[in-house]
């Protein structure tokens, strides 16, 4: 044995699963992923410990636990004498399996986080928004931001403003009956960049849409979105407003 060796820490091992806690800010269990652990339990054993805290609170390796619960068999854990915060345990299970958008929303509102408590909230209201256009009508940006999806990963999201983010969100849906693709990215963040400009009248837009809406097109490029709406408020107008 090489003598600079030493132990760092002990694993232990059980069948007494009622001592572990689950951590309310934990990422729900997922079913799949703990019959797809239980499968490589039975055939190379328990390879990896779970981890948790001197309160026997889980930090790493639920879904480790709930697999050895479902086969019957013991399970190995270690001590960590560290308390980690929600988003140190999302950092620690991002080698096994990453979070998901869901898995932040769930672990930082169960931390009584309310940022998370209105997106989960603007989430269920308006399902058909992706992540990225609720995070952008949240924080009242007119297009994606790395800085803010960043801060949502970290728990320091802010919410700018939530009735501004619903007026839009209801102003999107009441365009559906002219353009079916009223919440793809592109189309929504054009019409973010005209608002931006004091001269947009949304009532103008709106009078336009029924007559020109078929030259709305599911565009790949918010610029094609702006310039197909700019022609379309624009036309038969003396006063010209543009919005690049």
């Amino acid at each position: 044995m090489n003598t600079s060796s030493k132990t760092v820490g002990k694993i232990y091992q059980t069948e007494n699963y009622s001592i572990f806690k689950y951590r309310i800010d934990n990422r729900p269990i997922n079913e799949t992923n703990v019959n797809n652990i239980a499968r490589s339990i039975q055939i190379m054993g328990q390879r990896h410990p779970i981890s948790v805290d001197y309160n026997m609170n889980i930090q790493d390796g639920q879904h480790r636990l709930e697999a050895c619960k479902k086969l019957g068999v013991p399970v190995l854990y270690i001590v960590n004498k560290d308390l980690m915060s929600t988003s140190q345990i999302a950092e620690l299970q991002s080698t096994t399996r990453s979070w998901k958008t869901k898995d932040y929303a769930h672990g930082f509102s169960k931390d009584n986080n309310e940022n998370y408590n209105l997106y989960n909230k603007f989430c269920a209201d308006y399902p058909e928004f992706s992540h990225t256009c609720a995070l952008v009508l949240l924080s009242n940006k007119t297009e994606r931001n790395s800085a803010v999806e960043e801060s949502f990963k970290t728990g320091d999201f802010k919410v700018k403003s939530y009735n501004k983010a619903k007026e839009v969100a209801e102003l999107l849906k009441s365009m559906s009956p002219y353009y079916k693709g009223y919440n793809k990215r592109g189309f929504i963040f054009a019409l973010l960049k005209m608002r931006e400009n004091k001269d947009f009248e949304m009532k103008r837009l709106l009078r336009k849409l029924p007559k020109r809406c078929k030259e709305l097109l599911d565009f790949s490029k918010t610029e094609d979105y702006l310039d197909t709406l700019q022609d379309i408020y624009n036309w038969k107008e003396t006063k010209k407003v543009y919005f690049h």
